[in-house]
């Protein structure tokens, strides 16, 4: 039986350091081909590609390739949003598997949207600048724009999406002390993982102290946080959005921070990215913003290579 060959076609000296270490840890035999940057044409694409019965792929994937890689069989895609870097059409249409990476980054972005409320709350951005600038009293002009600073003890969070992600926030939300609610499609109740209680959106948004999103963005989510949603939120509240930008309409947003209607909003994604300099956002008031890194740390770009590797030894295997 011949050897297959996987491709790394988009690599980087760190990825395919943690891929290498994956597939020493597989038990299985392949050959590999390493490449250390993303084709610069889809022709180089095409031949780097073209002997491949495997690609781990990091970035999007040319619809040509799918065409003339005539030995592929599967795409393992380190990521989840795998529809908007390969033509699912298309790998269907030539039988090519095309395998996605999950929950890896669970922990990681539960922690980032943790940090950024704390952040939020804390004006941890802001009181750093003041301070690296000689103003240090709250009361100098720095601390002006920001409503009164509250501990997340004995407040309620709204975890909106009670996916990987935003069931793990809810386990740190919770070790802080605070009331978790949440909201969950088409669940009524009480979460059965969880034991979570489930409200409306409406009610959520209307009682929480802070509201965590943890959504995939499709037609029924994208711009569900509307201006109507924005405006019910009490006058302290905090919005953390740490999932998909679109699922917020970002005017409304930037609008309510703008009059002082929310305490503040942190945000690791944008609904075009990366964020220019004219998104409302960037722009708007009591506001902590990261340029979508919640996800890479250490240890979740190390899971998510060890399941990259996994999904193309477990197609192998015959179990993928």
């Amino acid at each position: 039986m011949t050897t297959p060959r996987i491709v790394v076609p988009d690599g980087d000296p760190e990825a395919n350091a943690l891929i290498r270490a994956a597939l020493e840890g597989s038990g299985r035999s392949f050959e590999v081909d390493w490449h250390t940057d993303v084709p610069a044409s889809v022709d180089e694409w095409v031949r780097r590609t073209r002997e491949a019965d495997a690609i781990i792929l990091s970035w999007g994937l040319p619809t040509e390739v799918l065409h003339r890689a005539e030995r592929l069989r599967v795409v393992s895609f380190c990521g989840t949003g795998v529809s908007d870097h390969v033509d699912l059409a298309v790998a269907e249409e030539r039988g090519i598997t095309v395998l996605p990476v999950r929950g890896y980054g669970d922990n990681a972005v539960a922690e980032h949207a943790l940090g950024l409320l704390f952040s939020v709350l804390m004006r941890v951005p802001e009181a750093d600048r003041a301070v690296r600038s000689g103003r240090w009293s709250e009361d100098q002009e720095w601390d002006s724009n920001w409503a009164p600073r509250w501990e997340l003890k004995g407040k309620r969070v709204g975890v909106v999406g009670l996916g990987g992600i935003g069931r793990r926030f809810a386990e740190l939300a919770a070790a802080c002390g605070m009331e978790v609610v949440a909201w969950s499609r088409g669940v009524e109740g009480v979460d059965p993982r969880t034991g979570i209680r489930l409200l409306s959106l409406g009610e959520l948004f209307a009682t929480s102290d802070a509201v965590s999103l943890h959504l995939a963005l499709n037609d029924e989510t994208r711009l569900m946080v509307d201006d109507a949603l924005l405006r019910s939120m009490k006058p302290s509240a905090v919005l953390i959005n740490t999932a998909r930008g679109g699922l917020v309409d970002t005017t409304a947003l930037a609008a309510v921070l703008e009059e002082g209607r929310i305490l503040g909003a942190g945000a690791d994604v944008f609904d075009a990215e990366p964020a220019s300099a004219d998104n409302p956002l960037v722009r708007a008031p009591r506001s902590v913003l990261t340029p979508h890194s919640g996800f890479n740390t250490h240890e979740a770009s190390s899971e998510l290579m060890r399941l990259a590797v996994k999904n193309v030894v477990d197609f192998f295997d015959g179990s993928a």
